[in-house]
């Protein structure tokens, strides 16, 4: 099985399904996205405008 980057895809996709959780009126949305492979250029890119976390598994293997 080959290990693929999260791409804006599944950024999206989680974006959508967020619309389902019945949150608090005063809260605020915060994403944070975890992968093995890492992240496409596009998704970095994402990640800066709108300020999602992204951990790559390097990342919290050097923690």
């Amino acid at each position: 099985m080959e290990v693929q980057k999260v791409g804006p895809d599944v950024y999206y996709s989680l974006k959508e399904m967020v619309r389902f959780v019945d949150w608090y009126p005063e809260s605020q949305e915060h994403f944070a996205l975890i992968s093995r492979a890492g992240f496409t250029p596009r998704m970095q890119e994402i990640a800066e405008e709108e300020k999602v976390i992204l951990i790559a598994l390097a990342d919290m293997l050097q923690i």
